[in-house]
Formats: structure tokens, sequence, C-alpha cells
């Protein structure tokens, strides 16, 4: 969807930040890459195949489960303003 362009005709300050290098020992990826790789760790997590790597996040998933909608757009979103 990234790549061809679909979520920033959704979202349009998704546009804004595609490529978008961060300068920081902190960041390995530009910033549409980070949101996008955070989503698959957060479906990891509900899989159930985090367990091991993000112990609390695995236990605290099964109580989200009528806020997961609303995890997933916070976490996809949540650097969309950089």
């Amino acid at each position: 969807m990234n790549e061809a362009g679909l979520l920033s005709k959704l979202i349009p300050d998704f546009g804004k930040i595609v490529a978008m290098m961060q300068f920081s020992m902190y960041h390995h990826y530009t910033v549409d890459e980070h949101l996008i790789r955070c989503i698959g760790v957060l479906a990891e997590i509900e899989r159930g195949d985090g367990e091991k790597v993000h112990p609390l996040s695995h236990s605290l998933m099964p109580g989200l489960k009528k806020s997961r909608e609303a995890l997933y757009v916070a976490v996809l979103l949540h650097d969309v303003a950089k």
C-alpha cells in the first residue's frame, strides 16, 4: 500500500513522511518504514509470536481486544507529524 502510494492517498499527511530520513543513532529506518514495521510488530504480538521478545505486551494484548482497531491506528499514525 505504501509503495503504491495508497497510504498517501488515504492519509495525506503520510505522504509527507515517505522516505523521510531520521538522523540519529536511534533511527535505522525512514519514518514510513518505521511505522509499517511497527504495525508488523504489533501484529506479531497479537498472533502470539512475540511472547519471548515482548512478554509484557504479549500479556496485555488479550485485554485490548475492544481497543484493537484504535491501537493499530495509533501505531500507524504515531510519527506522521514529524
